[in-house]
């Protein structure tokens, strides 16, 4: 194995190393933390992102344990773990990007001379995904949405890149949602057009820290790692979770702001056209009414009494027949 290095913090064979990285976004500098674990054999990297959006406990709580478990003298490859990836975010509580209002996890690969918000992402792109052979971003509902736990990947074209993506989805013993192309700015997408095998990781809702979830996303990723090789065994995957396949179908979004009145309950089905809840002034007057555009199972949605325009109010995904 060769010496991992990233940024200031170095790892030799066998060693695990944290520290800070000095990310300069233009109008501050983030200091991002950072672990590295480097095996004594060859194997894949594995890079570990949470924490790109406050209020999601559930994968930060996850990432440190597994970092804390993970023993470099008996790992295969190597892991790179960032557990806190947007810090400005978390310490005033904002799940947008204080530096310029940006949803950190909506313009991935970044911008090296854009916004802030965009400089770090474009740091973590190109310092810690590219160059890994599998990428895992964990996320949850944060602190206002209700969510029912899934694993995503989306579609890539090239057929063993996905059905990598889909086994290793599978290790969370989790419904798995796939995006049927690599569009937009959210990082695994980005990840997937480059060429790395990537996953979205969901687990937790209204702020959960919850000490079976942290487990089950824990067990999930040492699951992916042993079938990746790195490692020799790691716990079982819940026997209860159903694995199922679906396809995702649409994310609603709010066409007004308002106060949200919604009359759909996360996990249930529902048919396109469906009335998902309507959004009122302070006077009661109705604003606007939402419909489901598509029908299928709703997998997240938002809880929170104040909306604004574009915010997501529900995501839906139907049975994957492919």
């Amino acid at each position: 194995m060769e010496p991992l290095q990233i940024d200031t913090v170095g790892a030799s064979p066998g060693q695990k190393r944290c520290g800070y990285a000095d990310v300069d976004v233009g109008i501050a500098h983030i200091r991002l933390p950072i672990v590295l674990a480097n095996g004594t054999r060859p194997g894949p990297r594995l890079a570990v992102t949470s924490g790109l959006h406050y209020g999601e406990f559930v994968g930060v709580e996850a990432l440190r344990e597994l970092v804390r478990v993970c023993d470099p003298a008996s790992l295969s490859g190597q892991v790179v773990a960032c557990p806190l990836a947007c810090p400005p975010s978390w310490y005033v509580h904002h799940r947008a990007s204080p530096l310029d209002g940006l949803d950190p996890n909506r313009v991935y690969p970044g911008d090296r001379a854009g916004r802030p918000t965009e400089r770090l992402v474009a740091w973590i792109f190109e310092h810690l995904i590219c160059g890994s052979d599998v990428f895992v971003d964990l996320h949850s509902g944060g602190v206002t949405m209700d969510l029912v736990p899934f694993a995503a990947y989306r579609s890539s074209g090239n057929a063993e890149q996905d059905r990598m993506a889909v086994d290793l989805a599978e290790s969370f013993g989790l419904p798995v949602v796939r995006g049927a192309a690599p569009t937009g700015g959210n990082s695994h997408a980005a990840a997937t057009r480059s060429g790395v095998v990537s996953l979205l990781v969901e687990m937790g809702a209204r702020g959960s820290r919850c000490a079976d979830e942290v487990k089950a996303v824990g067990d999930g990723l040492l699951q992916l790692m042993k079938r990746l090789e790195m490692i020799a065994d790691a716990p079982a995957a819940a026997p209860t979770r159903r694995r199922t396949r679906w396809l995702w179908g649409a994310e609603v979004e709010a066409p007004a702001e308002g106060l949200w009145y919604p009359e759909f309950e996360v996990g249930a089905d529902v048919h396109a056209g469906d009335q998902l809840g309507r959004i009122v002034d302070p006077f009661d007057q109705v604003v606007a009414t939402v419909a489901a555009p598509t029908g299928g199972r709703v997998f997240y949605g938002e809880r929170s009494l104040a909306v604004a325009r574009g915010n997501v109010l529900a995501a839906i995904a139907a049975p994957d027949t492919t």
